[in-house]
């Protein structure tokens, strides 16, 4: 089929060509001198052929033709090449399984009768070109299905070779109903679990003290060795340090068991539990986990001060008090003060005594007593404060200098009034991704539960950042009064929370669709950054983990202030990661850390080989070195493709269901060819030639207006 296109309508050209051939009729019509018939219509062609030319050119014509075509599908057969495919159990040997799928009479027939191409997938596809070599850390069988597209010749049909177990990237079944072509699968394996034992999770407390016994708790699970005996032995820095006898649990079960740890020494501890492999175990890998805990010199004490006791105060001493590591001691005010456990100190030395000091709704009263000069003192020396503003800030002048360099916000006498609102303050960018809001490890889902809480009922008026200050959390609507806030001043730190109940947080939250651990991790994670001030410097590089699994990536963050104790963007942040380990060969990367604002820089990186490694950073700003940092971390070996194993033929059959193909065992290789039909495709290709920008029209318009000039000229027109 042929057709011819313009760029303007047909009706438009047919008359502009019209008009012209009256216009070159009547110029030549009459003509001084005279002129004979012949020349007379050379003339009128002459011009209309240059008319003809120019609207060619303006038109745009356009012609198009379409052809169609018979066309024979091809195959694709999926071949998968993941590290579980070499495994043997019950069903025997995989790897020569597939070899043996390879090398038949059903697919040397589906060869011959079809065009056939195939591939190798583990955590994507790629041609095959040579032998299975089954060494893939990951099955991502979606992502497979996915990336098969048809190109000049349809796919008629797919053949899926795996043992189903999809452990990465997209999923295979939504993969598999986006497609418009059949999928045969083929399991390999056998759909029963292997005999495995793994020690699938090791916990343990952040921070622990020397002579203080903390847990370490090991989550170990088996198949095939229900109610057998053996050893669950403990290494601290490589050296063991305790081992039980345990009792398998039975298939699908979970054992905790736990392990009681005393240290005798302050510094960063690596733990790790080991299950010596049993006779059958499918793998060793999954055989033991490992943790970092970091040993302190002693227990932490906390100064609680408040105007009376409330709810806000109450709820706040549960969650602090829950970490059996920090004694916790009261002080209040005015008639509660037969209440308190303690006397509210009046020196830098009485607070001294005290790793961090919470002041509750009770600024105003500390302020009376004239403790502004000596809390200021205090956090100067290395001291830490948290704030609950829970009404309006009223200073004396004489001690408002001293508050206002406390104050994570810019003080303005009279300006902090209370104000009376149902809200739920938002986290900023900085909150994302600091240690006090960042409860949890998903940044992006984080958001959502805070959005979830309930709503505090009031806050001070407070707005500005003050300076060494970030604002962590702002009103929802007033986006420059801060509602949660954090300082550095000097060596000391001051966290601040402004707004009334944050208590409903901790009791209320299920009502509204919220996590009440949020209130408690927020509370927690608090005031462990407080009693880490003095610990730190200008300038810091730490990781988002202390031990991670093979194959995950590594975060890598720093943090840099100024003298003034101020967030430094601007500089050159460096940093040499080196693995550490003595029986290894030396390997090490250099980085830069990318700066994000704010004086923090981080970067994203790969995954990294087991390993301990080591990381040295090195901070510079117009040439000129404004510090140095280290820190380290853990790679421990893992492998997700040996979590789940067992032939899915759940899923197989699924994926075969939704898309009309059929799911085939090994055994039945032989009925394949058969099943697979790839009828004709008849395919319409569309041809199009444009010819309004050819050059010939424009030879065609000046010729045949020189040719029409020169003949003018010679036979004497006027």
């Amino acid at each position: 089929m042929t057709e011819l296109t313009f760029g303007f309508s047909p009706v438009v050209w047919t008359l502009a060509i019209a008009l012209a051939a009256v216009f070159t009729f009547l110029a030549y019509r009459i003509t001084n001198p005279p002129l004979a018939g012949w020349r007379k219509g050379l003339l009128i062609f002459l011009r209309l052929l240059a008319f003809l030319a120019i609207f060619l050119m303006i038109i745009e014509p356009l012609l198009a033709w379409v052809r169609t075509r018979s066309i024979e599908p091809k195959v694709v057969v999926l071949w998968d090449n993941s590290r579980s495919m070499a495994l043997s159990d019950k069903s025997g040997d995989r790897a020569v399984e597939v070899e043996a799928i390879d090398g038949s009479a059903a697919m040397a027939k589906l060869r011959s009768e079809h065009d056939v191409d195939e591939y190798l997938f583990a955590d994507s596809a790629v041609a095959r070109d040579g032998e299975f070599t089954f060494d893939g850390d990951v099955t991502a069988m979606g992502r497979a299905i996915s990336s098969i597209k048809d190109t000049d010749v349809p796919i008629g049909a797919v053949v899926l070779v795996s043992d189903g177990e999809a452990n990465y990237g997209d999923d295979p079944l939504g993969a598999a109903y986006r497609t418009d072509f059949p999928i045969f699968t083929v399991g390999i394996g056998d759909p029963t679990p292997p005999k495995d034992l793994a020690v699938r999770e090791l916990t343990a407390q952040r921070l622990a003290y020397v002579g203080q016994e903390f847990p370490i708790i090991a989550g170990i699970s088996a198949n095939g060795f229900s109610g057998r005996e053996t050893m669950a032995r403990l290494y601290s820095n490589g050296k063991k340090i305790d081992e039980k006898r345990i009792v398998l649990p039975d298939n699908g079960e979970l054992l905790d068991e736990s392990f009681d740890v005393t240290p005798d020494s302050a510094g960063l501890f690596t733990y790790r539990v080991f299950i010596p492999p049993l006779e059958g175990e499918l793998t060793a890998s999954n055989n033991s986990r490992s943790v970092r805990v970091e040993v302190l010199p002693g227990k932490r004490s906390l100064l609680v001060i408040g105007g009376e006791p409330n709810w806000e105060l109450t709820f706040m001493l549960r969650a602090i008090e829950a970490d059996s590591d920090i004694v916790v001691k009261t002080a209040f005010t005015g008639k509660s003060s037969a209440a308190s456990d303690v006397r509210i100190p009046s020196t830098v030395e009485g607070f001294g005594k005290y790793d961090a000091v919470f002041v509750v709704g009770a600024i105003g009263q500390l302020d009376a007593k004239g403790l502004g000069p000596v809390l200021l003192d205090y956090v100067r020396r290395g001291g830490a404060m948290g704030l609950f503003i829970l009404d309006e800030i009223i200073l004396n002048k004489s001690s408002a200098k001293s508050w206002a360099q406390l104050f994570p916000f810019i003080y303005s006498p009279g300006s902090h009034v209370w104000t009376t609102d149902e809200f739920v303050p938002e986290l900023t960018v900085q909150g994302l991704v600091h240690p006090i809001t960042r409860v949890f490890e998903n940044a992006s889902s984080q958001a959502d539960e805070y959005k979830g809480l309930p709503p505090l009922s009031g806050f001070a008026m407070v707005t500005g950042i003050a300076p060494g200050a970030e604002a962590l959390m702002t009103h929802p609507r007033l986006d420059d009064v801060e509602i949660v806030a954090e300082r550095e001043v000097a060596r000391g730190r001051v966290l601040m929370f402004n707004g009334a109940g944050f208590w409903r947080w901790g009791f209320l939250p299920f009502g509204f669709g919220g996590n009440a651990e949020l209130y408690r991790g927020l509370i927690s994670r608090g005031t462990a950054w407080l009693l880490a001030a003095g610990e730190g410097s200008a300038f810091t590089v730490e990781t988002d983990k202390r031990v991670y699994r093979s194959g995950e990536g590594v975060i890598v963050s720093a943090r840099l202030r100024d003298e003034s104790n101020r967030p430094l963007s601007g500089a050159r942040v460096r940093a040499t990661i080196t693995r550490t380990d003595a029986d290894s060969v030396a390997d090490s990367l250099n980085i830069v850390i990318e700066d994000r604002g704010n004086g923090i820089y981080i970067s994203e990186l790969p995954a990294f080989d087991v390993g301990n490694w080591k990381i040295a950073a090195h901070a510079e700003l117009d040439e000129q070195s404004v510090g140095r940092a280290g820190n380290s971390f853990l790679v421990e070996p893992y492998s997700i493709e040996m979590e789940n194993v067992q032939l899915n033929t759940t899923s197989m059959r699924g994926i075969a269901a939704a898309t009309g193909g059929r799911y085939l065992s090994a055994a039945n290789i032989d009925s394949l060819p058969a099943l697979i039909k790839t009828p004709p495709v008849l395919r319409k290709e569309r041809r199009e030639r444009a010819f309004w920008d050819h050059p010939i029209l424009l030879i065609v318009f000046i010729l045949a207006l020189c040719a029409e000039w020169i003949l003018r000229k010679r036979w004497d027109l006027s």
